[in-house]
């Protein structure tokens, strides 16, 4: 009896139109920029000849040419978990592709790589086209453009193991190892890659993963394990949801909501580090008081913090947290008074005669003012994240 089933046919405009859509997710919360995403025809394009001369498959090489590349992003710039975006216009990474995992460095480039079959050997095949870099110890995404199926790994200096959220606590076949190649990745489990670029944009949609473009990383949540993230997850998902996501979304009040909430979120940094100046170099002088030797001028260092934390501080009750964060906004806003006044004395001296001059002057002046009005009001800065994220908190830009 002949087989229903129909035979995988390889179309690379379907991976690449995968890649577009969920690019353009980002886009639509505000992570990426419309004009960073570069669609085909590319000029330059990729060299096909090296790629050619690389040993990738024609198949790859029709992929490479037509899939949208994220231009100006990369190095730690998360794109899908902790993994980042790659140009493979760029002649390196196009290099780096076929050793995604770098399980293949070694002293002497001069000898050829370990083949498939051989101990910490190669291990993306000809047939494989990696979609993204691992960034720092991130992720990896394999296609196999023989079946369009993903294999999502994670780097192994991250040690190592299937990346896909999808098949946690999922039971799946044992694959056994190759037996002599512990690089190679046939024995993770894979799926189709129409099914994993769904699955990672509902998460987006759903903001189980909340991107932050001020960090270019993710945060996120996974109720789905019991585990509800991190408070910075939380206010970010707050963020969003305050704001209409996802289909009343108000992207101009989102980004001046996000301004707010990250300004908020440095204040309230800072007076966390105020509290623990003062508490750690408090308990080192009374641990070390009376030593005769100052090793390395420690206790002298920690005098000095001390004295320093308890000047900011005042008066302030340390555990009163609403007390804490006045002090760490008005250490903030003088900080910014002086910067902006710093920079306003330059272009009217030394800079005085550059371009545009007189219209920054007016610019900054104004922001001084704002600054300066908001430190005499300290007591009414956000105290709360929510605070600073309501859209009742706009004048304090005015």
């Amino acid at each position: 009896m002949a087989s229903t089933e129909r035979a995988y046919v390889f179309n690379p405009q379907d991976i690449a139109d995968l890649l577009s859509n969920y690019y353009q997710q980002l886009v639509r919360m505000r992570y990426l920029s419309a004009d960073s995403i570069k669609y085909p025809p590319h000029d330059p394009g990729i060299d096909v000849e090296y790629a050619q001369s690389l040993g990738l498959d024609p198949q790859v090489i029709e992929l490479l040419k037509v899939m949208p590349y994220v231009e100006g992003y990369g190095g730690e710039d998360e794109m899908l978990s902790a993994g980042s975006f790659v140009d493979f216009r760029n002649k390196s990474s196009l290099e780096q592709s076929r050793d995604p995992d770098y399980a293949l460095y070694r002293a002497n480039k001069t000898q050829p790589d370990p083949g498939y079959e051989e101990e910490n050997g190669q291990y993306v095949m000809p047939w494989v086209c990696v979609l993204n870099s691992c960034g720092n110890h991130g992720s990896i995404i394999y296609l196999d453009t023989r079946n369009g199926e993903i294999t999502h790994v994670w780097q192994g200096g991250a040690g190592g193991g299937c990346a896909d959220l999808f098949f946690y606590r999922k039971e799946r076949p044992e694959i056994p190892e190759h037996p002599v190649n512990k690089n190679r990745i046939e024995h993770f489990p894979h799926r189709p890659a129409k099914e994993f670029f769904k699955y990672y944009a509902n998460r987006l949609q759903n903001l189980q993963d909340v991107p932050n473009s001020d960090g270019m990383r993710f945060v996120s949540g996974y109720p789905e394990f019991d585990h509800p993230g991190s408070k910075e997850y939380q206010e970010f998902r707050t963020l969003y949801l305050t704001f209409g996501w996802p289909n009343k979304f108000d992207t101009e009040g989102f980004d001046q909501a996000l301004k707010r909430y990250l300004e908020f979120h440095r204040v309230e940094y800072d007076a966390l580090e105020i509290k623990n100046k003062i508490e750690t170099n408090r308990k080192y002088c009374e641990e070390h008081a009376g030593e005769e030797h100052d090793k390395q001028g420690l206790l002298e260092y920690a005098e000095a913090q001390l004295k320093e934390g308890l000047e900011e501080a005042g008066e302030t009750d340390l555990e009163d947290v609403d007390s804490m964060m006045e002090v760490g906004w008005a250490q903030h806003l003088k900080r910014q008074i002086r910067w902006n006044s710093d920079n306003l004395n330059f272009y009217k001296s030394k800079g005085k005669d550059r371009e545009g001059a007189q219209t920054k002057i007016v610019e900054i002046e104004e922001v001084v003012k704002v600054f300066e009005r908001r430190l005499k009001e300290v007591s009414k800065q956000p105290k709360t994240a929510l605070e600073a994220i309501l859209p009742a908190w706009n004048n304090l830009d005015s």
